[in-house]
């Protein structure tokens, strides 16, 4: 992967579950958890995903109502503990901590996460705690609990602004649409279309997880686990670029209670397949 997509993977995970940031009030709303979780008879323990020369490994668990509580990430041999709320970094030469807060509905589903860059080298250029960069990702909810909307701000003015859409139909997502607008004349915009049957898979793959299997800026099938809301009722088969017509497949392989434990990329073109691009492994408990 590349180093920018690296980073936002990180970012994701990092910020997911980092409950011990919060004050008594945020711990009473972090308590609740989707309904779907208490239904569901297996838990997602570990994935690890392989791209074209590395693979990044990272482990879950749950109290004992099913809520997620820990993630670890294991990449290059290194063991990140997720549920810390703090890392050291330097940046330009100055030492900064980085704090990573996140706040839930009543419902478990995740509403802010947050990543606050404070600086703890004291210069008289540099004033200690000064806060030189946040960034802020806000995410809404429909009222069937489904994710729809995510506006993403940052404290550098140039830095733009990203907005992604979620866009639902009996119970799938069928389109994911980001755009950013920045201060230097630069914009993009995605607009992808989620299918659940095509002509190698013509019967629906009913989803029998708590967990939402859609991504937006990388490979990889999850970020949050199950605090995205409710999930889709089926596994996604094919998506495509509305803009430039590509195709990506998803081929699904599952245990012998119908849980996903392997997930395989592929460009579809021309009525062919290309080789796997990236896979994904799940462990179910």
């Amino acid at each position: 992967m590349g180093k920018n997509i690296f980073i936002w993977g990180m970012f994701c995970v990092l910020s997911a579950v980092l409950f011990s940031s919060c004050n008594k009030e945020d711990e009473e709303i972090d308590n609740g958890y989707t309904e779907s979780v208490t239904k569901k008879q297996k838990h997602l323990v570990s994935t690890t995903f392989y791209s074209t020369d590395e693979s990044t490994n990272t482990t879950y668990t749950y109290d004992s109502t099913g809520k997620l509580m820990k993630m670890f990430l294991y990449d290059d041999g290194k063991e990140i503990d997720c549920f810390n709320v703090s890392d050291t970094v330097t940046i330009g030469g100055h030492e900064q901590v980085i704090f990573y807060k996140t706040k839930f509905n009543s419902d478990g589903s995740i509403v802010i996460d947050s990543t606050i860059y404070k600086h703890i080298t004291t210069s008289k250029y540099v004033p200690d705690n000064t806060i030189p960069y946040s960034s802020t990702r806000i995410f809404n909810y429909d009222e069937n609990g489904h994710l729809v909307y995510c506006e993403f701000n940052d404290s550098d003015k140039e830095g733009g602004k990203h907005t992604y859409e979620w866009i639902w139909e009996d119970g799938n997502i069928t389109n994911f649409k980001s755009s950013l607008i920045e201060l230097v004349n630069y914009s993009y915009e995605i607009n992808w279309q989620y299918k659940y049957t095509n002509d190698e898979m013509t019967t629906p793959i009913v989803n029998k997880t708590d967990i939402l299997f859609s991504c937006y800026c990388n490979d990889h099938m999850i970020d949050y686990c199950n605090r995205y809301g409710i999930p889709c009722k089926n596994l996604p088969v094919s998506i495509i670029n509305v803009k430039n017509g590509t195709e990506k497949r998803i081929k699904w392989s599952l245990d012998s209670d119908g849980y996903p434990i392997k997930a395989e990329r592929y460009y579809f073109t021309d009525g062919k397949p290309s080789k796997i691009i990236s896979t994904q492994e799940f462990i179910w408990e």
